[in-house]
């Protein structure tokens, strides 16, 4: 959908659409607006906590979502072109479970 080639997550240097950490600055604010509706969802559904705000739940969920869709991006443009053993849902569990630790983090900073 971007009119501008991607460039690899790691040097920056242009990549073929559909290279494995290509990204765009289009694709860079998808990834935030999601996030950001994702983390809306959970604050007017009332899923916060205690003395944890809905907007605290709005901006954790949203920098998490964000950092896992990047650190997926990071090991795409490493782990999978690099190692031969490592594949796509290698690289789709350790992004979840990089977002998952980010917002955990994220709670205990803003808590």
């Amino acid at each position: 959908l971007s009119k501008t080639p991607p460039v690899l997550i790691t040097t920056f240097e242009t990549v073929e659409p559909g290279t494995e950490g290509g990204i765009t600055v289009l694709g860079e604010v998808a990834e935030l607006g999601i996030a950001g509706v994702i983390g809306l969802l959970a604050w007017v559904l009332g899923m916060q906590s205690g003395s944890f705000s809905g907007i605290n739940l709005f901006l954790a969920i949203a920098a998490a979502g964000f950092i896992g869709a990047n650190i997926d991006s990071v090991l795409g443009a490493t782990c999978e072109t690099h190692l031969s053993w490592w594949g796509n849902n290698q690289t789709n569990l350790w992004a979840t479970v990089s977002g998952c630790l980010s917002s955990v983090a994220i709670y205990f900073l803003m808590s």
